[in-house]
């Protein structure tokens, strides 16, 4: 479960960066636009500074909860392969649900498998073992 846990981490984080590339680059056409003269001449009203600043904004907020996200998946994964804070990779499993379909089959996986007894088990001998 643990590589599976890596495996969406990675992904989503690397997709994640894909995105903030794609708002560097919207931003540099937007800057750049009028001096490569992009504008069609029966239209040429700028989009106001304000207006622009509001969407890398959000598009910001965006891309780093999905870094984030990727980011928590990771730490999930090896916490789930060192048997160690049960609760955070349950909690990052429910989380993950929200995250159709991939997530969503990860999340109840994990949900599923953490709530067994023989895991709960698992994870109370080795946190003994480490105190």
């Amino acid at each position: 479960m643990s590589l599976f846990h890596f495996i969406k981490g990675g992904i989503t984080a690397a997709f994640s960066l894909l995105g903030l590339l794609y708002f560097l680059f919207l931003g540099f056409i937007m800057k750049m636009g009028n001096r490569f003269n992009m504008s069609s001449d029966t239209y040429n009203e700028e989009l106001p500074l304000q207006v622009m600043s509001y969407i890398f904004m959000i598009g910001g907020v965006i891309v780093l909860l999905f870094l984030l996200s990727g980011i928590l998946q990771l730490v999930s994964g090896y916490y789930l392969k060192q048997k160690e804070y049960r609760l955070f990779s349950f909690i990052i499993g429910i989380i993950e649900i929200l995250e159709v379909p991939y997530g969503t089959i990860l999340g109840l996986m994990t949900l599923i498998v953490l709530s067994r007894d023989s895991v709960k088990r698992k994870y109370e001998k080795t946190n003994k073992s480490m105190a």
